[in-house]
């Protein structure tokens, strides 16, 4: 993400050929997730136990049952609580 916003920041700006040139020069490489499933997966395993993570989601669904879908959405987007609040 981090890299396509330096590239449209670049393009926005004119310096999109010197930006493509340093990435180059200093051997920086875009490394992507080949599909939304797998971004989702590794997300979800980056947990010791991924049971832990399941459990904590059912647990907070059970206890706020208004939440279950915001829930459901976070863990499905692998989104952080600030950016799942403001989209």
């Amino acid at each position: 993400m981090v890299l396509a916003g330096l590239g449209n920041l670049a393009k926005f700006l004119g310096v999109y050929n010197q930006w493509k040139d340093s990435v180059q020069r200093y051997g920086i490489k875009w490394i992507g997730v080949e599909t939304k499933d797998k971004r989702i997966i590794q997300r979800l395993t980056k947990a010791i136990d991924i049971n832990d993570v399941y459990d904590w989601i059912k647990s907070v669904k059970d206890a706020r049952v208004e939440l279950a879908v915001f829930m459901d959405f976070m863990a499905i987007t692998g989104l952080r609580l600030v950016e799942a609040v403001e989209s």
